[in-house]
């Protein structure tokens, strides 16, 4: 039976990996889910999963947060030995994360077929350590699943085989759509925090390490927060940004403001329902500016 190993760990990955898993389902395939465990929050990645309604999780390699070249490597060593342990015919990884990374080059090294889904995206800024991640995934990807036809000029332009390259379109597009109708249903988020009526709703999430380690930055997006007086903002806390703001004073500043709803990180489809009730996503996530334009 042929096998195919599916990494995930992150948000995105389950999210936008979910359509895929639920398609090999349908075929007499041999489906090997691999959980990376590098979610800086288990109880988050668990939140997602539960959501996605993916509970055939083969191995938990319970990677953990570290620096980014501690947490590659061990991602290194322990696909290595979950390809080695379950003999997959083809990896399938997604996006531009360190684990996607290093997917690609143990792949490489055992001569195990890898396949990159989101290849082929580009930001020409090579200080972005996103940008190396998907870079370094497309070099030693066997096949390339392009979203877009832009992105598969990109990989025109960087010498890729074109018999390696297939136009997919964006897994995030099936998995919006398909889940903003679960969410309507099953959502009741609105109503849990109690938001005040009378004023417009803003949905916004601060992550990254350039805005949450960054104490000017970080201050600047809580005084515009604070400025938006005539919306009500409804702001899941990530929890590294929950310690950046306590351990910059800002926490309580936010806390104390009546506009601005802070809670603990939401499901998938919570998140969902609250974007298609709002008139502003403000957002430094990749992800939900794609699921945002949907």
């Amino acid at each position: 039976m042929f096998s195919i190993m599916i990494i995930i760990g992150t948000r995105p990955e389950i999210t936008k990996m979910a359509p895929i898993i639920r398609k090999v389902k349908q075929f007499d395939m041999k489906l090997v889910l691999i959980h990376s465990g590098q979610h800086y929050d288990t109880q988050m990645s668990q939140i997602f999963l539960d959501d996605m309604e993916i509970n055939e999780i083969t191995e938990n390699l319970n990677v953990g947060s570290d620096s980014p070249g501690a947490q590659t490597a061990k991602m290194i060593e322990k696909y290595e030995k979950a390809i080695i342990k379950y003999q997959p015919d083809i990896v399938l990884a997604l996006g531009d994360t360190n684990s996607v990374a290093a997917a690609s080059f143990i792949c490489s090294k055992l001569n195990i077929p890898f396949g990159h889904v989101e290849a082929g995206i580009r930001s020409f800024d090579l200080t972005m350590p996103e940008e190396i991640n998907r870079r370094f995934a497309g070099v030693g990807a066997s096949i390339h699943f392009a979203p877009t036809e832009q992105a598969v000029l990109n990989l025109y332009y960087e010498g890729i085989d074109p018999s390696r390259i297939y136009l997919t379109g964006h897994t995030v597009v099936d998995a919006t759509i398909e889940h903003a109708i679960i969410a309507k249903q099953k959502s009741n988020i609105l109503k849990k925090l109690k938001i005040p009526k009378g004023k417009p709703l803003i949905s916004a999430t601060v992550h990254r390490a350039g805005n949450t380690d960054n104490k000017e930055n970080l201050t600047n997006i809580v005084e515009a927060f604070i400025s938006l007086e005539n919306f009500t903002i409804i702001f899941p806390v990530h929890p590294r940004t929950r310690k950046r703001l306590d351990e910059y004073g800002l926490y309580k500043k936010l806390n104390d403001c009546q506009h601005v709803i802070l809670t603990e990180p939401m499901g998938y489809l919570d998140f969902l329902q609250l974007m298609q009730n709002s008139v502003l996503i403000m957002t430094d996530s990749g992800g939900l500016q794609e699921e945002a334009l949907i």
